[in-house]
């Protein structure tokens, strides 16, 4: 018997992953104190290393900057990082450089919520395992 593949039972109502983000930067600078400095991600080492585009890994997905006048997209784009600590230390270290942008972070029960320069908003979240573990830690400590 063929199986049929049924979208209504696979469907969780959101998006789980996507490709690219494609958003448009005016200075490299400030993306790269943002996006590899301050997020931690990569700068592609072999595609579009030039000065007119920039790609940024983040796992099996990218970010794709290309210089131009500045994007701002209406909703949060959301990504998963296992370390928040360490996020928040690079997030910091990072602020003296992005002073005078929309720079801007913050610890939520959901995640790290971050402004990027140009005022693009992403939500970093911990993967569900962690939360569940790292909430019950707290809990504990708080006792």
């Amino acid at each position: 018997m063929e199986k049929k593949y049924n979208r209504a039972a696979e469907d969780i109502g959101n998006i789980v992953g996507i490709g690219h983000v494609n958003l448009c930067i005016d200075d490299q600078h400030k993306a790269t104190n943002f996006y590899i400095s301050g997020l931690g991600y990569t700068r592609d080492p072999f595609l579009n290393t030039g000065a007119g585009n920039m790609w940024v890994n983040v796992g099996m997905s990218q970010f794709h900057l290309p210089m131009g006048e500045p994007d701002v997209l209406r909703g949060t784009t959301g990504l998963v990082m296992p370390d928040r600590k360490a996020l928040l230390d690079r997030l910091k270290r990072a602020k003296k450089a992005l002073d005078g942008t929309k720079f801007d972070f913050r610890e939520s029960n959901d995640g790290v919520e971050t402004v990027c320069p140009w005022g693009n908003r992403i939500t970093v979240h911990e993967p569900l395992g962690r939360q569940l573990s790292s909430s019950r830690t707290e809990r504990q400590h708080a006792e």
